[in-house]
């Protein structure tokens, strides 16, 4: 048993658990044991949070801020602040594409 807060659905992936705690950290846990592969404090705008997983990337979306990291070390390989997202940013294969408030569709780059 680990006990953390979030306001996330926890995501998982082979053997890890992947979690955002109500800090701002991200936590990949082995999901049999709960002992801990790695964290990281992420430097986040507030607001709704959700998690995506991709390619071996966790992808953390804010409104108005997109985090992708590495899932095996946490490390954070881009950190994009954009205009208001309307919704969840759709994933594909060529990057990440999502509606603005205004209306706008905007391609915010790929995944590698």
């Amino acid at each position: 048993s680990v006990k953390l807060g979030s306001q996330t659905t926890p995501l998982i992936s082979g053997n890890a658990l992947f979690l955002l705690d109500n800090q701002n950290t991200i936590h990949a846990l082995n999901k049999s044991n709960g002992k801990q592969f790695w964290q990281r404090n992420l430097p986040l705008i507030k607001g709704k949070t959700s998690l995506a997983l991709i390619n071996n990337k966790l992808v953390v979306f804010v409104k108005d801020q997109t985090i992708i990291l590495d899932v095996n070390t946490g490390k954070i390989e881009k950190n994009t602040v954009s205009e208001t997202k309307a919704n969840q940013p759709t994933i594909t294969q060529n990057g990440l594409y999502y509606l603005t408030e205004n209306g706008s569709l905007i391609y915010q780059g790929s995944l590698e």
